[in-house]
């Protein structure tokens, strides 16, 4: 199953493109980056362990949404644990704006409520772009359950948002 998900990304992708303009799908909304993001926050284990799984936990500055029973599989947390947690349920907007974060990936009703105070469009005057976990885009739009192609569409996502194709390539040859 992980080699699927690693070939779709490397499908997915067009060595040597420029990133300004980049854009990835996000729910509703379509997402154009003009550089790749820096500074990470992830909201829940799932999102979170996507990061390290493409070797971005250098690029995350804080998560969020783990506690109690959730806890991040020991294989993935690499890097992760030495972050420090935002708040262990929905952070508030001050709190992710106060973390100087350029990017913040969760879902609807995983990190943004819906109808609450932090979603793409109160984050973006911030400059903190958001891209939503796909299979949450049930709860703002039709679409069907949350599938596996909803996983591969998030790590492709991350890839080009991060603009770390290399690593996708990387994957796949290995």
């Amino acid at each position: 199953m992980k080699n699927l998900a690693v070939t779709a990304i490397a499908l997915s992708l067009t060595p040597g493109s420029a990133f300004a303009g980049t854009t990835v799908q996000s729910c509703n909304r379509t997402v154009t980056l003009d550089a790749p993001r820096e500074r990470a926050i992830s909201d829940d284990v799932n999102l979170t362990e996507m990061m390290p799984v493409l070797g971005l936990a250098d690029r995350m500055v804080r998560y969020t949404g783990i506690s109690g029973r959730k806890t991040l599989d020991e294989e993935m947390r690499t890097g992760v644990e030495e972050l420090p947690k935002l708040s262990a349920k929905y952070p508030p907007k001050e709190v992710i704006v106060g973390a100087d974060a350029d990017f913040f990936f969760a879902g609807r009703n995983y990190g943004m409520k819906v109808g609450g105070a932090v979603t793409p469009e109160t984050l973006a005057p911030c400059g903190i772009q958001v891209c939503e976990l796909t299979g949450s885009c049930t709860r703002i739009m039709d679409k069907d359950r949350a599938s596996i192609e909803d996983m591969f569409s998030d790590l492709i996502n991350l890839v080009k948002i991060f603009g770390v194709e290399d690593r996708a390539e990387d994957l796949v040859s290995a």
